[in-house]
């Protein structure tokens, strides 16, 4: 046998300057083919400095990285598809797609280990993340596995007369975008491109449009200093035109994009098996939401028909403000109007703006703004009611309460026949939570009427996919804080036995404290710790959120947004088999959910592209 000496040559931030390893040529040897991949792993551990550590189990010898005062013993096992992840970024800027629950965190810190040890010992690495919870459960994780390497977070809450300090006492600084570009602006030290190396943007799919991401990628790309840059995420998007918009502000090519999915061949054994489940639910709808529901319908037709009027009379040489107004409606297959498309209705409302000067006089311009605004309302009362009766009513709860003061439109809203039939009804069912002196109702002499909420198809169905897995752990995800609400009130009442707990922002509504930043921490030790056996979260618990004990996922109704599909999907069979639920009811939400898994299609389609021609390109 022979020793061959290898050197190898990087680009400027070559970490490997003046390191050679050793490794031993049996091409003469035969070996079994997991003998080669054994060799393979073994030497691209040593290119990437650390030392092999050999654990033998039942069934596979399991390999994690040696590297004493550094790392905690047995805390990253050695996966091939990690390293070679790894060792890529570490030789150029790099966008990364890796399914959730793979190890970006691990990655993340292999890399930047390197960059402490053998590039500048007195330069930074900063970990960017766009939500102070998952910044702290990266400040954990670093210390978990970093012992001896100083780690701390940078985040809304820390008091500006300390950041400084953090920022000069730290070699590893976790921060969400806003808190660094805050710095900066202010001309602090914190965040300075001379202090970094390496900058890893964790999450990066949120780098769009005027988010702090976008421009710190680019302070940093432009400030020669000699950094290494990186992007993480779970999830890319349907469109690739948006991954040619990351390509742009990372300064990468095709090759600088490294993909990997449960489904290739070198992670496949680490994964787990993933049942999704689609349940399409039958409305069942009592006589009062049928009533509510036609009441707030045929108010909003009959505001549509008047705004079709008044727009006839506002003068434009641009627009055609019929045209706006038509292509904003969403209508069923037998032509009927639903709802409005918001986005496409704000097109309207710029276009009004546009031509205010000329219709200075005219009241049928005022006019039709005001309608504008009242459709807006009554389109989210749509959305609402298809919710559920208690969505509605918070939702004309807070309008109708809220003492900030009132735009006219709102004030016409509040006033408007149609709801103030609604708000009787809502008394007159013991559904509203405010004292009416004009109907003489005070909520305080009744009971909230929760049965009439209970009565609800989905609310059922979630009922029998608990009793099908009481024995596991459940995580359930709604769109709005009210519905997370009620789905808790309802398991609790169902399943006294099991420990149900929200998860929500930290934003104060009428009646409905959010969580603060130690409740939120809090909540998640409990549930990680199995002390919460159902937690139903808003989407601040879709990203990032390590559960190593949750079995089963549920969406309370179907989302279009592919990323946090994939996310929420992500949050199970991490460390063994689960399950997702997609409910939805039949119809408009059957659509959704259909969109939706065609975008994951073609999310597919794209990393797999990527991942079978890189080191093609």
């Amino acid at each position: 046998m022979s020793k061959k000496k290898i050197v190898d040559s990087h680009d400027q931030l070559d970490i490997f300057n003046d390191r050679t390893f050793e490794v031993v040529d049996n091409k003469h040897t035969k070996r079994t083919p997991e003998e080669d991949s054994q060799k393979k792993l073994i030497a691209l551990i040593g290119y990437l400095g650390f030392s092999p550590e050999i654990v033998k189990e039942e069934w596979r010898d399991v390999f994690y990285l040696l590297d004493n005062g550094y790392i905690k013993n047995r805390s990253i096992e050695a996966r091939p598809y990690a390293l070679d992840i790894a060792y890529a970024c570490i030789k150029s800027n790099s966008i990364v797609c890796l399914n959730t629950g793979l190890g970006k965190t691990y990655i993340e810190l292999i890399i930047s280990i390197h960059f402490l040890k053998y590039k500048n010992v007195r330069k930074k690495v900063l970990i960017l993340s766009p939500s102070k919870p998952l910044c702290l459960q990266h400040r954990d994780k670093s210390r978990e596995i970093l012992p001896n390497h100083s780690a701390e977070v940078l985040i809304g809450d820390i008091p500006r007369n300390k950041r400084e300090k953090i920022w000069q006492e730290n070699k590893i600084i976790i921060a969400t975008p806003q808190t660094i570009m805050s710095e900066i602006n202010n001309g602090s030290v914190v965040g300075r491109p001379e202090d970094i190396q390496l900058v890893i943007f964790d999450e990066v799919h949120q780098m769009t449009g005027k988010y702090d991401y976008t421009k710190l990628v680019t302070l940093y790309r432009n400030s020669g200093q000699n950094m290494r840059i990186l992007g993480f995420t779970a999830s890319l998007d349907s469109d690739q035109s948006k991954l040619e918009e990351l390509k742009k502000f990372f300064g990468v090519s095709d090759a600088g994009v490294i993909s990997r999915t449960e489904k290739s061949p070198d992670v496949a054994p680490y994964v787990y098996e993933r049942e999704v489940f689609r349940v399409i639910v039958e409305r069942q709808a009592c006589n009062f939401w049928e009533y509510l529901r036609r009441t707030i319908k045929d108010e909003f037709l009959s505001l549509l028909d008047s705004l079709k009027k008044k727009l006839t009379h506002v003068q434009s040489e641009k627009y055609n403000f019929l045209d706006l107004l038509e292509c904003s409606l969403y209508k069923d297959q037998n032509g009927y109007i639903n709802r409005i498309n918001v986005k496409e209705f704000n097109k309207l409302m710029m276009a009004l703006k546009s031509v205010r000067e000329k219709n200075i006089d005219n009241p049928g311009w005022y006019l039709s703004m005001k309608d504008w605004g009242l459709i807006m309302l009554f389109n989210t009362c749509l959305v609402m009611i298809d919710m559920g009766i208690h969505e509605l009513r918070c939702f004309l709860e807070r309008k109708f309460y809220e003492k900030l003061k009132q735009k006219p439109s709102q004030s016409a809203f509040n006033s408007n026949s149609a709801i103030v039939k609604c708000r009787k009804a809502f008394c007159k069912e013991n559904l509203w939570t405010h004292e009416v002196s004009s109907l003489k109702y005070d909520p305080k002499k009744s009971k909230y009427n929760w049965r009439l909420v209970y009565e609800d198809a989905k609310l059922q169905k979630l009922d029998s996919i608990v009793r099908r897995n009481l024995a596991k752990q459940i995580m359930v995800f709604v769109s709005y804080r009210d519905t997370v609400n009620k789905v808790v009130e309802y398991l609790r009442t169902s399943f006294p036995e099991k420990k149900v707990e929200r998860f929500i922002g930290q934003s104060n509504k009428i009646k409905d404290a959010g969580m603060s930043q130690k409740n939120q921490e809090d909540i998640l030790t409990k549930y990680r710790n199995g002390d919460v056996d159902i937690l139903v979260s808003t989407s601040i618990g879709e990203q990032g959120l390590n559960f190593s004990s949750l079995d089963v996922v549920v969406f309370y109704e179907p989302i279009t947004d592919i990323r946090r599909v994939i996310q929420r999907m992500g949050r199970t069979a991490r460390f063994r088999n689960g399950a997702v639920y997609v409910l939805a009811y039949k119809g408009e939400e059957e659509l959704f959910l259909n969109i939706a898994f065609s975008k994951h299609a073609k999310v597919q389609k794209i990393t797999g592209f990527y991942e079978k021609n890189w080191g093609r390109f």
